[in-house]
């Protein structure tokens, strides 16, 4: 459904003034290029990004699942987001990680079911808002512990210590 919803964006971002970057995964890719035709202009559609640790510090806005590794990268680096939660997972994890971002004013959570012709308009709402974006990046980053590993490494000295 997600693909679908994406698919049916892809002219409405063709017409956008900001660049988007698709990423399919592996298994869609080929399929969901295909589907997009002859989409050009300021729309990539890649089926993995390998090196995501050199595209996520330019990107104004990201749209993504809400997994608790991404949540860790959107909050350690303050990204404003969009949050899609996958509803195929263990007691709807996804969808609790994307509403404590939420609920801190750091991302808009949209679920399956609500993919429609509004999910283009807030995605244009939010990157015309600059102001809004800002204020979004600055609580996402209040949210994050970018330092948790060391914090883990230390704790765990200390339990090893006694």
């Amino acid at each position: 459904m997600l693909n679908k919803a994406v698919l049916a964006a892809l002219p409405t971002f063709a017409r956008s003034d900001y660049q988007v970057l698709f990423a399919t995964g592996r298994t869609h890719y080929k399929r969901v290029r295909e589907d997009a035709g002859d989409t050009t202009g300021n729309i990539s559609i890649v089926p993995y990004i390998d090196r995501m640790e050199r595209v996520l510090p330019d990107v104004q806005l990201l749209v993504s699942r809400s997994g608790a590794t991404t949540l860790a990268e959107i909050t350690a680096l303050g990204l404003p987001s969009i949050l899609i939660p996958s509803p195929n997972v263990t007691h709807n994890h996804q969808f609790h990680n994307a509403q404590a971002l939420a609920d801190a004013g750091a991302a808009v959570v949209v679920t399956e079911p609500e993919l429609d012709s509004t999910f283009t308009q807030s995605i244009d709402t939010l990157m015309g808002d600059g102001n809004r974006l800002q204020a979004m990046a600055q609580a996402a980053k209040g949210q994050g512990v970018p330092d948790a590993t060391d914090r883990l490494i230390k704790t765990m000295q200390d339990v090893m210590r006694g």
